[in-house]
């Protein structure tokens, strides 16, 4: 594989996106366990939007909306439960790939709504 068609010029990486990492809790009357989300650092990004679909999911239809953002590198976004935020919407991480020696991750992430 090709590693150079897969990282971006520099000018490319001209999104801002927020890393949002958790933490657990447990629900106080049904000691299920919760995740909250906060801002940990804001990074720039090649955010590629790679389309949307719509689905019918369990009596309801929902948006899908699948992209790929590449970063430099950051071991916050290997946790996959970490998400990131652009322009207000949040994404959840579905896999990470590492480009090159720790030099780039690229983001395959997805928003349903």
């Amino acid at each position: 594989m090709d590693k150079n068609k897969d990282i971006p010029q520099i000018g490319q990486m001209d999104w801002r996106i927020s890393i949002l990492t958790y933490a657990k809790s447990n629900d106080s009357k049904s000691n299920e366990e919760t995740l909250s989300y906060s801002v940990d650092s804001t990074i720039w990004a090649n955010v590629d939007f790679s389309g949307g679909d719509e689905k019918f999911i369990e009596g309801g239809e929902f948006s899908i909306n699948p992209i790929t953002v590449t970063v430099r590198y950051n071991a916050t976004l290997l946790d996959k439960k970490n998400r990131v935020r652009i322009d207000s919407t949040d994404y959840d991480i579905e896999s990470v790939q590492i480009i090159g020696r720790k030099e780039y991750l690229k983001l395959k992430c997805l928003n349903i709504e």
